[in-house]
């Protein structure tokens, strides 16, 4: 039973994306059966996080499992698919479900086996994180309707993309490639720094904030005496304070901070989420009859999607979804790998999530200042779903044994080729079945022979 568990993660997920695809459809066919799809997400939301509570239980101490993250998400991906279904933008919700996919797929086949990474990789990654800044400080946009004049976006051929999302993906690549060489940390702490200064310019406080806590963590990883990385992270943190003191962005918004009620400056975002939230009364939630009533309410699909959850369906679901995130967290940070790159990728990727999510839902209940930044998975949002599908890939490439190699620290420097690891591995299976068989046939002929 405790092996066989864990392995039912595959087959769960593809019914569960079964589920949704046919309800979807259905929904499609004939709009009163939206309630019926409404049970069926449901359905599929509390079978989804038992599993993966029990998938958890089990590797609990052990390190990340696959199967654990791989349920964890499908939790989440249900999460998000119901949430955005209730607020009309299902369509839009499962084709960025397939960026993620996608995007998770490329990674993980481009890093598996890599113990290290080539300097050449390393300063083209810093390049993209130079263009991509220079790129949205230069002709960053904001977004029609003059909702927000935060540039934070470049539309091209009618897509939009939000560089500031590419470009902490990258940050924790450098980190998690910086281990041990003093010349690459300098790199990757200056681009962090950068990052935070021009996205603060840009009115992008969220991103800033979460790219700081990413050069904490480099900071005291890479660094061999933690009274300099102290010293170090008390002055970037008295600067980036001081940054925020001054920035007219920012002040706007601590100043509003604690005063949502009262809809300061004319904006009722926070004020409404508050209202439907005590309307609910906290544990049963508006209900999916009441949801059409939030989709006024702007950006509650995105920057207020947890605080969304909880006024839809209440504390219990919320609680589900911050269980599936903190799977997450403890599983990746709780990690220890004999590989540094990918340690690194999985402490900075747990710190990630972790800071999203609690912005997220913080910014949105006014239990801190609003950051405006998405809930991975379950906001609806192209650049964001892509690119924390990226950093799945990067932690299922960190997390794959089979790839790696045999003999982790006398090889911890080298690239492990991923093709000549697959036929090895496939090969010696091949060869343990055809050797198992036969023996089945031995058998069966010398059976044969006495009768």
């Amino acid at each position: 039973m405790k092996k066989t568990l864990p392995r039912l993660g595959a087959p769960l997920l593809t019914i569960l994306f079964s589920i949704l695809l046919m309800t979807y459809v259905s929904s499609l066919a004939d709009p009163d059966l939206g309630d019926s799809a409404f049970r069926l997400y449901r359905t599929a939301m509390l079978l989804t996080s038992f599993m993966a509570l029990l998938a958890f239980l089990m590797d609990m101490g052990k390190g990340i499992r696959l199967q654990s993250m791989i349920l964890s998400l499908s939790v989440l991906s249900s999460c998000g698919c119901t949430i955005q279904f209730l607020l009309g933008n299902i369509r839009d919700h499962l084709v960025y479900q397939v960026l993620f996919m996608a995007a998770a797929a490329l990674v993980f086949l481009f890093l598996a086996g890599k113990c290290a990474v080539s300097d050449r990789l390393f300063y083209l990654a810093a390049a993209g994180v130079v263009l991509l800044l220079a790129l949205n400080y230069f002709l960053g946009q904001a977004p029609p309707g003059g909702f927000t004049t935060a540039r934070l976006w470049l539309f091209v051929g009618g897509v939009s993309i939000q560089p500031g999302e590419m470009v902490k993906i990258l940050l924790i690549f450098l980190g998690a490639a910086s281990y041990r060489k003093w010349q690459r940390c300098a790199v990757s702490f200056a681009l962090c720094l950068s990052s935070c200064l021009i996205l603060l310019k840009l009115s992008d406080m969220g991103n800033a904030a979460v790219i700081f806590l990413i050069l904490v963590v480099q900071v005291f990883y890479l660094l061999d005496s933690w009274k300099l990385a102290l010293l170090l992270v008390t002055g970037a943190f008295t600067a980036f304070a001081w940054l925020i003191r001054h920035s007219a962005y920012a002040s706007a918004r601590l100043s509003n901070w604690g005063h949502a009620m009262e809809r300061p400056g004319g904006v009722h975002q926070q004020a409404d989420l508050l209202e439907a939230i005590l309307f609910g009364g906290l544990i049963n939630g508006v209900g999916a009859d009441h949801a059409g009533s939030l989709k006024s309410i702007y950006a509650i699909d995105s920057d207020m999607a947890l605080g969304a959850l909880l006024a839809v369906f209440g504390a219990g679901i919320l609680f589900i979804v911050l269980g599936a995130y903190v799977i997450l967290i403890w599983q990746a940070a709780g990690n220890h790998s004999v590989y540094p790159f990918s340690h690194l990728v999985l402490v900075q990727a747990s710190m990630l999530i972790f800071a999203q999510v609690f912005l997220n839902f913080g910014g949105s209940i006014d239990l801190i200042p609003f950051t405006g930044i998405t809930a991975p998975l379950l906001s609806l949002g192209g650049s964001s779903m892509v690119c924390f599908g990226a950093l799945t890939g990067m932690c299922f490439a960190a997390e794959c044994p089979i790839l790696k190699s045999a003999d982790s620290l006398a090889r911890e420097t080298e690239n492990v080729d991923i093709l000549s690891n697959l036929l090895k591995f496939g090969s010696r299976y091949l060869k343990a079945a055809a050797y198992r068989l036969k023996e089945v046939i031995c058998t069966v002929l010398k059976k044969d022979t006495e009768n």
